[in-house]
């Protein structure tokens, strides 16, 4: 094929299909990955992040900051996009001190219905769940004309739309300036050479300002 927009069997691919080039590690190699690599990589979107989740509080978590402790370094079992970053303010429930907590929010695939709206908060920092382990990054690689509108296409509806507008109002004026005209023309007929011309109701006529009962 000319274009990636097709499988290896020339067969065309549906146009939502999004691509990916370049796909390296953050830090630029295995084992470099760091807090402040991934908050550089992510400034340019979200980045893949292996993580360690098998255990029942992860798969189990429902909301809030997120933190765990095991005794055992483990093995990264699942993949999450990592989406951003931020703080959350805390208080120490001895002291009542305020703290201020850095955290991850990461995407899962377990739909909805887990954590906060399919996303988790964990603390940042220590290396929860290997998070800051291990990170991918890819650069999109955009087909021209396939995602992106045609900004030539766009200018011409603008001025069609533009010109339609234009039309409909002169069309407009036109038609309330000969409502007025009509108007005023036929205000001046009822006036005859001997007065006004009658006009008869159900209750009398009218006639040179004055009614007058039948």
């Amino acid at each position: 094929c000319s274009t990636k927009l097709c499988s290896e069997a020339g067969i065309d691919k549906d146009r939502h299909t999004f691509y990916a080039q370049n796909i390296r590690y953050v830090g630029g190699f295995y084992g470099n990955c760091s807090e402040e690599a991934m908050i550089r990589e992510l400034q340019q979107g979200p980045i893949e992040v292996s993580i360690y989740s098998d255990f029942n509080e992860f798969n189990n978590y429902k909301g809030g900051l997120f933190d765990y402790d095991y005794t055992h370094p483990q093995h990264s079992d699942h993949i999450v996009v990592l989406v951003g970053y931020g703080y959350d303010e805390l208080r120490n429930p001895i002291t009542g001190e305020k703290i201020t907590q850095p955290f991850w929010k990461i995407k899962n695939s377990f739909g909805r219905e887990w954590g906060e709206n399919g996303f988790m908060r964990l603390i940042r920092g220590k290396n929860l769940l290997n998070i800051e382990s291990e990170a991918e990054v890819a650069d999109p690689y955009i087909i021209p004309g396939l995602y992106w509108p045609d900004v030539s296409k766009l200018k011409k509806k603008e001025r069609s739309i533009i010109t339609a507008v234009i039309l409909l109002s002169v069309l407009t004026f036109v038609l309330l300036m000969s409502t007025v005209i009509l108007g005023v023309y036929a205000c001046r007929q009822i006036k005859t050479k001997t007065g006004y011309k009658s006009v008869v109701s159900s209750d009398g006529t009218y006639q040179a300002g004055q009614f007058e009962s039948n």
